[in-house]
């Protein structure tokens, strides 16, 4: 979970991977309380640490301070990999 700290607009989420994916392409779903913002697919073929994904949210992306972005796994890919996850706000 990720808390806004004020009234915002979030113009774009970022994942970063910390290991290759080896069995298949991993999801991402990127939610607030009003609903999906986007979903994150980060491709296994090909995939290294570093790779970086990203969505530029249109809908439901507008938070009141105190409201909450959460990120649902699809849990696709067999192998556990962290990833660090970036979101960029400005002022709504």
């Amino acid at each position: 979970y990720w808390t806004a700290p004020k009234i915002c607009k979030v113009t774009k989420v970022y994942s970063a991977i910390g290991a290759a994916l080896t069995t298949a392409d991993e999801t991402l779903v990127v939610k607030s309380g009003q609903g999906t913002l986007g979903t994150i697919t980060i491709t296994q073929s090909g995939s290294a640490a570093g790779d970086v994904d990203s969505i530029a949210p249109t809908s439901n992306n507008v938070l009141d301070a105190g409201d909450y972005i959460h990120i649902d796994i699809g849990g696709e890919n067999g192998t556990g990999c962290q990833a660090v996850i970036t979101i960029v706000i400005e002022d709504a």
